[in-house]
């Protein structure tokens, strides 16, 4: 990408590309010194551009030593940038990626020059930032922690609505928004960034992201109602204390975390001095930090006391030596095998019939038969779709291609009350339902329902299909692979309904950075998110299919594009889940 000419700065280096703003680094020829010039997006909607330099002017006016400066705003015909001071150092995330972990003492002092920033912004200026992580908060050399990020910040002031220009979006990284944020309420305060600060210092301490690994949608609905591991699942080293803060912290209701800034210092500062804090969360029931699972296989130190008290328990009869028992029960052990053994080899130790056990067992050569891996087999396009027999019933009209999130508990999804079925003998209704929702790609929708299927039928597919969904990935990662190999090439796609001349230069985190061609030859830089690509273009994309779970996701990718030829050439070796790409289930 070519360096932007600005006058007066002298651009070196980028720093990062987010879909409202490019960061350069830059030396400030008036003064030579380092600086950080982010500039807006020239096709950003106006409304959006002058929420930026409004935050932008509001920042500027404040003075924190964690808070990176903002030096200028410019804002033309030509061009709008907003100057600010350059930290130089990693990020939080950069720390965790290199040494692991951090000690829960290096996190604490880390978390409290970051909750004194957050202080003042809300009591200077009743900022709220919204995008607290890791990728965004800077250590300096000198060990200062500065807060530069303030892209999607927004004030609030009584009376007015302070998402109104987010357009009806949600905005932020879900793996760090709070639930009102998930949720896109307009009630928002100081405490979504509590949430998002206990969500930082959770990655700080177990390196893990707040459900990691799903993809955007999933997380935005855990964020509503899911759980993630204690940290102390992860990191058995960590502090009572810190593990009840973070909990605390997390809480998905506002009003059950800490009131104020001042409170959050408070315990922090009386964790550093390991002293316990005030008030521990009495529950996990209304936190996103699940309880701690360990806690029954945690050994208890023994107490040593001097004497026998009135509570002490009557002393147990002394149990044998286990010594003693050992050989006894692998001499009796043996003997059962031997006896067993010779039952099913036809007694040829003649022992009486009354010795004898008769066991109902298969015989070898067909129990070995069933051992063996059975391969898998695509089915050609061309081959005929199972017909329903003379006893079932015709197969109901498809459901739309985007229905609502279906309800497992209605009766006409009970596979008892649907008599309809298609040919493996599953009722039609609930296979269904599971195609639509993965249609949507609402794989928490569909795997909610197919738990309520195991739950209310006896057919044991609905549990092998219930286990499929769960090891179900996103389809990004595979298009991701895909793209990767076109990283520096122009290529036409189709992106929300329209085609896009592009050059990717870098794939991650489910979006494409790249150059995008204009009419007349000119290139900017673009962000484009892959799950708006349209899914025709994603179907094409594409890796042949090695495991059934690629297969499904070809499956549900061609249910997207409507493409029935694809879809019956991977149905059949989607596994468990192929009943719920047969024709009758997707209405194909």
């Amino acid at each position: 990408m070519n360096l932007p000419e600005i006058p007066g700065l002298q651009c070196i280096a980028l720093l990062n590309r987010g879909s409202s703003l490019i960061t350069w680094k830059a030396i400030q020829e008036s003064l030579q010194r380092e600086v950080d010039v982010r500039i807006v997006e020239p096709d950003m909607l106006p409304e959006q551009r002058e929420q930026i330099l409004k935050i932008s002017r509001l920042v500027a006016r404040l003075a924190h030593p964690n808070l990176a400066q903002v030096i200028d705003i410019v804002s033309n015909a030509s061009i709008t940038y907003v100057l600010t001071e350059h930290v130089e150092g990693a990020t939080l995330a950069e720390m965790v990626a290199g040494t692991g972990p951090l000690k829960a003492s290096q996190a604490l002092r880390i978390a409290e020059q970051l909750a004194e920033a957050l202080q003042y912004a809300w009591a200077e200026a009743q900022l709220v930032v919204r995008n607290l992580k890791p990728q965004n908060i800077r250590v300096n050399a000198q060990g200062v922690l500065k807060l530069s990020e303030f892209t999607l910040a927004v004030q609030i002031v009584e009376g007015r609505n302070p998402v109104a220009s987010d357009g009806g979006h949600i905005v932020g990284t879900p793996h760090f928004i709070a639930p009102e944020q998930a949720r896109g309420d307009s009630a928002i305060d100081t405490r979504a960034d509590m949430y998002a600060f206990g969500a930082v210092l959770y990655f700080l301490v177990t390196g893990v992201s707040p459900f990691e690994g799903r993809d955007h949608y999933d997380i935005l609905q855990q964020q509503l109602t899911g759980q993630i591991p204690h940290p102390r699942t992860i990191n058995d080293q960590l502090p009572t204390g810190l593990c009840h803060l973070l909990c605390r912290l997390m809480m998905k209701a506002p009003g059950e975390r800490p009131a104020t800034w001042t409170a959050v210092l408070n315990k922090i500062h009386r964790l550093q001095k390991n002293q316990d804090i005030v008030n521990p969360p009495a529950s996990h029931a209304g936190s996103t930090i699940a309880p701690f699972a360990g806690a029954s296989r945690m050994r208890r130190r023994p107490v040593a006391v001097s004497g026998a008290s009135a509570s002490t328990p009557a002393a147990r009869p002394a149990s044998p030596p286990r010594s003693r028992l050992r050989p006894v029960l692998w001499f009796l052990l043996l003997i059962w095998f031997v006896v067993l053994g010779n039952s099913r080899l036809d007694n040829p130790l003649g022992l009486p019939p009354s010795l004898l056990i008769a066991l109902p067992l298969p015989g070898l050569s067909t129990a070995l038969e069933e051992l063996k891996p059975q391969p898998e087999t695509v089915p050609p396009p061309s081959a005929p779709e199972p017909t329903a027999t003379p006893a079932e019933s015709p197969s109901p009209a498809a459901h739309p291609s985007t229905p609502g999130l279906a309800d497992p508990a209605a009766p006409d999804h009970s596979p008892s009350a649907t008599p309809s079925g298609d040919a493996t003998g599953l009722a039609a209704e609930p296979l269904r339902t599971l195609a639509d929702l993965l249609r949507n790609e609402d794989i928490a929708g569909a795997i909610a329902y197919s738990e309520k299927l195991v739950r209310s039928a006896t057919d044991s597919r609905y549990r092998e299909m219930h286990a499929a969904l769960q090891r179900l990935p996103s389809s990004n990662p595979l298009v991701e692979h895909a793209l990767r190999g076109l990283i520096g090439k122009e290529i036409v796609i189709r992106y929300m309904g329209n085609e896009r001349r592009i050059i990717p230069t870098a794939i991650q985190q489910g979006e494409i950075e790249a150059a995008f061609i204009a009419a007349d030859g000119s290139s900017r830089p673009v962000v484009l998110s892959i799950d708006k690509i349209d899914p025709a273009e994603r179907l094409r994309l594409l890796p042949p299919a090695q495991t059934a779970e690629d297969h499904v996701i070809h499956c549900i990718l061609a249910l997207q594009a409507g493409n029935a030829s694809h879809l019956a050439a991977h149905q059949g070796a989607a596994g468990a889940l192929a009943p719920v790409f047969a024709p009758q289930a997707a209405g194909q």
